[in-house]
């Protein structure tokens, strides 16, 4: 398993720029949680921003492709 199936959309497919792009987000955010805890300036705050941007972002797409969205009303084409 190449590192790049992990980007990939599926199968086989192309890199998918949204997990990309994602991805790059989420490693330079935790370099900069990182880099702050490390020079003991990491503030309450600031953690608890990562961790709900970090955890929540995903929670919401778990949430969202389970389909605990209820359909819209209206006549169906």
């Amino acid at each position: 398993m190449s590192i790049l199936d992990i980007l990939r959309s599926s199968g086989d497919g192309p890199v998918s720029m949204s997990k990309t792009h994602a991805t790059l987000g989420f490693l330079v955010a935790t370099g900069v949680v990182g880099w702050y805890a490390y020079n003991l300036q990491l503030s309450e705050g600031m953690f608890a921003a990562y961790m709900a941007i970090s955890i929540g972002a995903n929670s919401v797409n778990k949430k969202i492709a389970i389909g605990n969205i209820p359909p819209p009303e209206g006549p169906r084409p």
